[in-house]
């Protein structure tokens, strides 16, 4: 099976912005890692570190297998629901099953780092909310597991 994002494996680093509805907005910094998993799959993996709230870190992991050409399922730790979503060349999206919720994430690809962009349609206050990450390459990825 052709390796997913081969191109884009690696590590990168850089800060997003979120923003809700009723105006609030923070930044914070980013730490991500693509890296290819034994039998062609994929683990996206990263940490959430806040500047402006009280807000712990967020670190998360996702384990994408390719199903038919293009297609992507993934399961994320703490959720029984198995998540869908879909790549190409230089785009993985994906949309994460948490009942009562609607969330759903974009990585686009360049050659020297990935934009992320995402929406909730509840954060912890219940409003809508969107990010922005700019991520740049810090080192090329390697096989793990």
């Amino acid at each position: 099976m052709k390796q997913i994002l081969a191109e884009a494996l690696g590590r990168f680093e850089g800060e997003g912005v979120w923003r809700d509805e009723a105006g609030d907005s923070h930044r914070y910094r980013v730490e991500m890692a693509l890296a290819d998993l034994p039998g062609g799959g994929l683990r996206c993996s990263f940490r959430h570190t806040f500047f402006e709230e009280d807000t712990p870190e967020v670190v998360q992991s996702l384990d994408f297998v390719a199903g038919s050409e293009s297609m992507l399922s993934f399961r994320m730790q703490g959720l029984p629901y198995v998540g869908r979503g879909y790549f190409g060349r230089d785009l993985l999206h994906y949309t994460i099953p948490i009942p009562g919720n609607s969330v759903e994430v974009t990585h686009f690809f360049t050659s020297d780092g990935v934009v992320v962009a995402g929406s909730s349609e509840r954060n912890s206050r219940g409003r809508y909310i969107m990010w922005e990450e700019h991520l740049l390459k810090i080192a090329a990825g390697k096989l793990i597991g």
